[in-house]
């Protein structure tokens, strides 16, 4: 039920109470019907009582945190919820206020900015036993061994690992609760910052503004772990990682500038430094079918784990959907892959590698019969080729990630829905119509003027049975409601799932 929770990472570090109010925002958010308080009982499982409590302590917090222009919540009959929404409110924004009133969130931050001392003086900054601390803390110790860290509050350096996995733990740390809100790194001047950044990204071709905000991240949590002393000074497979649109040598050039900018020792940003910097940010961002006009390096090392399965995959996914790949295609295909794959074996912890704080659910809905297909060749995969049990190990969500990336080549083997679209209002309606269809549906539709072989006739007129014959009709309003497009959509999917079916 609560499906858009799943892709968030800190969500683990909330107490029962703020994880129950925020499943109630979302569930009212994305509630079609209004909610009563019997209908939340029942999805949380609780009494009237216990749920009129819960929506009073959410309400007292739209005001606490001043939200009061943005949500409305109104349950005084006790029984219609209204629950109004800003168009132009952010839930990360409610999100990351929970987080900040967390122990865990607050002893994470502390320990990265130094500032936490020992267990007893957080407890009494934060107006906490000792034992409730520590109890709190288990959830923390739980998320950190996901990325193979441990929680000792004994040692000077509190978080104990691998100096690469402790800067993706805060990397996805800060990119999940401050990167819509704040900034949160005051020794470190954002506009220089982003003055510097913008350099590197002319050679990442039309960059998304989100990758290079990632990218913001990535960099200002490495430069202050080595301000703070904690240098990677060791080798890792992911150094032999090349990227197609920037080389190795040409991102060292940037790396130097930055440092000299920021006033960054030159001599801390070591060759294994660089090459961690290198690989976190190329790995960052997804890649566009034309970005393969110019490439400066394709990895062909088959050494490296990563371009051995990626190459593997492209060639089981042909045979396995028995598609042809032209060589833009292919490229595309493979630097994406290659990038989800090293960053699932060498950057180890539950993060969405694209970032998308989605746990499969919107993906399978948007997609459903391809879903299917591409979870049972990953099956396949896993059985047959050696590699690939310990990739999908390493990150559970590269089902929903493999189909964005190949949602328009299995669209070449679908069959399209045919429909004869019928309007009483004029010629442009209906083509306003049909583009709203198109937009609507994530599989091929095939819009005929005439109703010789189609599957289906929408209309806002009567269509006498000598045109219909044994199509199926579905009649809407001449101006279609949301109702209208939800049910029309529903028999659609319905159409193109019995014609492509195997």
């Amino acid at each position: 039920m609560f499906h858009f929770l799943g892709g968030y990472t800190l969500i683990r570090l909330l107490n029962k109470d703020a994880l129950n109010k925020l499943k109630l925002f979302y569930l009212l958010k994305e509630s079609e019907e209004i909610q009563t308080i019997s209908s939340v009982s029942k999805k949380f499982n609780l009494d009237k009582r216990t749920t009129l409590r819960l929506l009073q302590a959410f309400q007292q917090d739209i005001i606490q945190f001043q939200l009061e222009q943005d949500i409305h919540l109104n349950f005084q009959n006790e029984r219609n919820i209204i629950f109004e929404l800003a168009n132009s409110f952010d839930p990360q924004f409610l999100y990351v206020n929970y987080l900040e009133q967390s122990i865990n969130f607050n002893a994470c931050l502390d320990i990265f900015n130094q500032d936490f001392t020992n267990i007893s003086q957080f407890s009494a900054k934060h107006y906490q036993s000792v034992s409730t601390t520590k109890r709190s803390l288990d959830s923390l110790k739980r998320l950190m061994k996901q990325y193979e860290l441990s929680l000792d509050l004994a040692k000077n350096q509190m978080i104990v690992g691998k100096e690469h996995q402790i800067r993706y733990f805060y990397y996805t740390f800060f990119w999940e609760s401050y990167s819509s809100t704040q900034w949160p790194f005051p020794e470190i001047d954002l506009h220089t910052l982003q003055v510097s950044l913008h350099e590197i990204t002319k050679d990442f071709k039309n960059l998304p503004i989100p990758d290079i905000n990632k990218m913001i991240v990535w960099v200002a949590v490495s430069l202050i772990r080595i301000n703070q002393g904690y240098v990677i000074d060791y080798e890792e497979d992911y150094q032999h990682f090349k990227n197609h649109t920037i080389s190795y040598n040409q991102f060292q050039q940037f790396a130097l500038t930055l440092a000299e900018t920021l006033s960054l020792p030159a001599e801390l940003l070591t060759t294994s430094e660089l090459q961690f910097l290198y690989f976190s940010l190329a790995t960052t961002s997804a890649f566009s079918h034309h970005e393969f006009y110019s490439v400066v390096d394709i990895d062909t090392n088959h050494e490296f784990l990563p371009v051995t399965a990626s190459q593997l995959w492209i060639k089981r996914f042909c045979s396995f959907f028995d598609i042809s790949l032209t060589p833009n295609e292919y490229f595309y295909l493979y630097t994406n892959l290659l990038s989800l794959h090293s960053r699932a074996l060498y950057l180890i912890g539950p993060s969405n590698v694209y970032g998308i704080l989605d746990n499969g659910s919107n993906t399978f809905k948007r997609s459903p019969d391809n879903y299917a297909k591409i979870k049972k060749f990953c099956l396949k995969l896993e059985k047959e080729e050696p590699y690939f049990p310990l990739i999908f190990k390493r990150n559970n969500q590269l089902i929903p990630q493999y189909l964005i990336l190949v949602m328009d080549l299995l669209k070449r083997k679908e069959q399209p829905v045919s429909i004869y679209l019928a309007s009483g209002l004029n010629v442009i309606e209906r083509d306003s119509l049909q583009a709203q269809l198109q937009d609507l549906n994530p599989f091929p539709l095939k819009f005929s003027e005439h109703t010789e072989d189609i599957d289906l006739i929408v209309t806002d007129v009567s269509i006498p049975k000598i045109f219909s014959k044994e199509i199926p009709v579905f009649h809407w309003n001449p101006i279609p409601t949301k109702k209208d497009l939800k049910l029309v959509i529903a028999i659609l999917s319905e159409l193109h799932y019995a014609k492509n079916k195997k």
